[in-house]
């Protein structure tokens, strides 16, 4: 039992790995007439591993109209169902053409900049002219026969003003437009919100907040003169009006900008809220903060920030146009998102009051699939596609006096017929702590604004008056789509599953070993970790696991990623997840999909020749293959 030399001792583990690879059993060998039939397999393999992902995004599939009106019976006590006096007492250019004639909207694109477009005079007699004639008592009278119980009057801190200096650049409003506004409201029994629509400094550099500024920024609007200037104009009107019954609500800011800082806002509130509570009490105005953009709900919900302030309401405002997301949708899924807007908002523990809605839907580019159902180009045999099952589900024909096509008449009174409906059928079935709604706007002087104008679209049959705004009280829409289901998600849905499961009963068939490959398995339990180690280790045996994981990974993971970012990713960003994370999963996958088509790997593929067996083979066995 002397030492053997190093050499010896690596001569003799190299022979026993060669006798190990010896012993294993041979690959087993695929008929010719098979090959073809696993080639076909590969390639459906590949073709459904492809599309596997996008299963639940199908587009284009037409979807079943889902939306129908019934009126659900008595309203509510003391819910506000109402429109915006908006372009009255606050100019703005694109639904205010006659206050902004001869001008350009680059000399003038806000109120704040008619002064120095016309001149004092001019813009004096301008404005004048406006607020006397856009707004009387003859729209207070018709908002009341049309069924509405409330009236928002967005306002300009200038219409609160009595001297030019307090005012400019602005034509100051004396108080006289607001005191009209309270007595037609109080005459033809009216409920105001005093919406304090553009506060000193600006809230944001919008056209809407009174001056449109591209430079500006947060800071001119937290400055303390201008802070302090707000609330004094907030007291003020407080005080004037705090015994008149109609005045039910006042709003202390619209549509703060998202670069504001959430605790500025915060602070803002708490003291316009103070200064409100001086004059009115909690039991007879409610005060309103605005929550926009609609993310601030995540800062103040959890923070518990309005927490010790009695009498609030929170103001909401959702349109379904500006974003990216809302422009690639299909009518079907705007129908589905006004149905269920109260998702997101529902959490919130404090009264909730959708401030601004309208029958807008993005239609300025004809490449989005809601343009192309309100087309007037479009025929209407093919509103199915739109979220209908024909044209012929219109009721009536508008009465406008306008020539057009039947078909665009029929499918555009339709598409925002059942928008409409959708939206005030969620507000109205929300929980117990929403107030109202306002639709903006009560009416709009503007070219193409239509959707916008809540008295040129019951003209037209847009909006259901019996429905919506009839003389039952405010009867509103109610939806069945809350309990309905998207046929695109059910195809989707059964689609994935199918093809997850015909995947894997093909990945199974082609490899009935699973990962790991008999000739590596088998091994193991023989040959002890040296052998595992020296199998794993040559180019052939990885190239078959790794394949087979390539290819396994191919089917679970777009799965896998769908599922996760349907749970964990906010809605408007999940389909560009999901497609991005399924590309990436699917290349490597698909590469070896086609490997194995060409018959490079799977059960077929060609295995290492095993090394030259021992003229005698007895001695073969007895030499390598006995065990210890």
């Amino acid at each position: 039992r002397s030492r053997r030399p190093d050499a010896h001792i690596a001569e003799s583990r190299d022979a026993r790995r060669d006798s190990t690879l010896t012993c294993l059993p041979p690959s087993p060998s695929m008929p010719p007439a098979a090959e073809p039939r696993r080639a076909v397999r590969a390639l459906v393999i590949c073709i459904v591993w492809i599309i596997l992902p996008y299963c639940l995004y199908l587009p284009g599939l037409p979807a079943r109209s889902v939306v129908s009106a019934k009126r659900p019976g008595p309203s509510a006590a003391g819910k506000w169902r109402g429109v915006n006096f908006g372009g009255w007492l606050l100019l703005e250019r694109w639904m205010n053409e006659a206050a902004f004639a001869n001008t350009t909207a680059e000399a003038a694109p806000s109120e704040w900049h008619l002064r120095a477009a016309l001149g004092d005079a001019e813009v004096s007699r301008r404005l004048r002219q406006h607020r006397d004639a856009f707004m009387t008592e003859v729209d207070f009278e018709r908002a009341k026969a049309a069924g509405l119980t409330a009236i928002r009057l967005p306002f300009g801190y200038w219409i609160a003003t009595d001297t030019e200096a307090e005012a400019w650049p602005f034509v100051p409003g004396h108080f006289e437009h607001l005191d009209l506004a309270v007595r037609w409201a109080s005459q033809h029994d009216l409920k105001l919100l005093l919406d304090f629509h553009a506060t000193p400094g600006f809230q944001s550099g919008e056209g809407h907040s009174g001056k449109e500024d591209r430079a500006w920024q947060p800071g001119l609007w937290t400055a303390a003169d201008q802070q302090a200037k707000s609330l004094r104009i907030i007291e003020r009107i407080a005080a004037r009006y705090a015994d008149e019954p109609c005045v039910e609500a006042m709003e202390v800011l619209n549509e703060p900008s998202g670069d504001i800082d959430p605790m500025d806002l915060l602070r803002y509130y708490r003291a316009a809220h103070a200064a409100i509570r001086r004059h009115m009490p909690a039991d007879r105005v409610t005060v309103v903060f605005p929550v926009y953009p609609t993310f601030l709900m995540d800062e103040f919900v959890p923070a518990k920030a309005f927490d010790g302030m009695d009498g609030i309401a929170l103001d909401v405002h959702l349109y379904q146009l500006f974003s990216t997301v809302h422009q690639g949708n299909s009518l079907h899924t705007h129908l589905r998102a006004a149905a269920s807007a109260h998702a997101d908002l529902a959490r919130a523990p404090w009264p909730i009051i959708v401030g601004e809605f309208s029958a807008k839907l993005p239609d300025w580019s004809p490449s989005w699939p809601a343009a192309r159902c309100l087309d007037p180009t479009r025929p209407a045999a093919r509103a199915a596609e739109c979220g209908w099952r024909s044209a012929s589900d219109v009721l009536g024909t508008p009465a406008d006096g306008h020539r057009r096509p039947r078909a665009h008449l029929s499918t555009t009174r339709l598409a925002l017929r059942q928008f409409v409906c959708a939206q005030v059928g969620s507000f109205e079935h929300w929980h117990p702590n929403v107030r109202g709604w306002f639709f903006w706007t009560w009416k709009v002087d503007g070219e193409g604004q239509e959707a916008w104008d809540l008295r040129e679209g019951a003209r037209r049959g847009w909006f259901d008056r019996a429905h919506l705004f009839g003389p039952g009280g405010g009867d509103s829409c109610s939806i069945e789509i809350g309990s309905a289901t998207d046929d695109r998600d059910t195809i989707g849905v059964v689609g994935m599953v199918a093809a997850a499961l015909l995947s894997l009963g093909m990945y199974r068939h082609l490899f009935p070993d699973g990962l790991c490959p008999a000739q590596v398995r088998g091994p193991s339990q023989r040959g002890g970790w040296r052998a595992r180690c020296a199998l794993w280790c040559s180019a052939p045996y990885r190239r078959a696991f790794w394949g087979r994981f390539a290819l396994f990974c191919g089917i679970i993971g777009p799965w896998s990623a769908s599922l996760a970012a349907s749970l964990l990713l906010p809605e408007d960003s999940r389909h560009q997840w999901i497609a991005c994370l399924s590309f990436v999963l699917q290349a490597p996958s698909v590469a070896v999909a086609i490997a194995v088509l060409a018959g490079a790997l799977g059960p077929g593929a060609r295995q290492p020749e095993p090394p030259p067996a021992a003229s005698d083979a007895g001695s073969s066995d007895a030499a390598g293959c006995a065990g210890p």
